[in-house]
């Protein structure tokens, strides 16, 4: 499990940055933020992007017991800054019951792309009721990277941010971060 977790996450952020280094960015004519909500059988969750959010890509992955699962992808490049919304369901034979481990997985994942292969910065709370890790790293290209990530049961939320050096805590990345709802 920690593995196959830290590998799709690895994959998944390589392909922000693809995006991040490979787009131009989207210069915003105002300061409007879109909803966007996405319901699925297990409930629904919602997160705002600081432009109009794409229609998600659907990734097939492995986990480490072989059974397939989807991760539906959100990604989009503003003002130099690539933002990313992931939302998987994990299979039934992935073991959740410590969803800090699970997520903690993930982390080390993203933490081989980081200057030093670890987050400068990482909060572990308590979100919505679920149990949530917000960090920050700088990558080893000079990037920051902040990575908020949340489960409840087999589903797991994750935004990524990937912008200049010193944008980790920027008013919009803050309001990226904290606009995520699970219900």
């Amino acid at each position: 499990m920690r593995w196959s977790v830290a590998v799709c996450t690895l994959a998944l952020f390589l392909v922000g940055s693809a995006i991040a280094q490979d787009h131009p960015a989207e210069k915003r004519s105002d300061d409007r933020w879109y909803q966007a909500v996405m319901a699925t059988t297990a409930g629904h969750f919602s997160f705002q992007l600081p432009g109009r959010p794409p229609k998600p890509r659907s990734v097939q992955r492995v986990s480490g017991a072989g059974t397939k699962y989807t991760v539906l992808i959100w990604s989009a490049v503003f003002d130099g800054g690539a933002y990313q919304v992931q939302m998987a369901t994990l299979p039934r034979n992935v073991d959740v019951t410590n969803p800090r481990h699970n997520l903690q997985a993930t982390l080390d994942g993203d933490a081989t792309l980081l200057k030093g292969g670890k987050f400068a910065s990482t909060e572990w709370k308590e979100d919505q009721g679920l149990t949530a890790v917000d960090a920050v790293g700088r990558t080893i290209s000079g990037r920051d990277m902040r990575v908020y990530s949340a489960m409840k049961g087999l589903r797991v939320f994750t935004l990524t941010y990937l912008g200049a050096a010193g944008s980790a805590s920027a008013a919009d990345v803050n309001r990226f971060i904290g606009s995520v709802r699970v219900h």
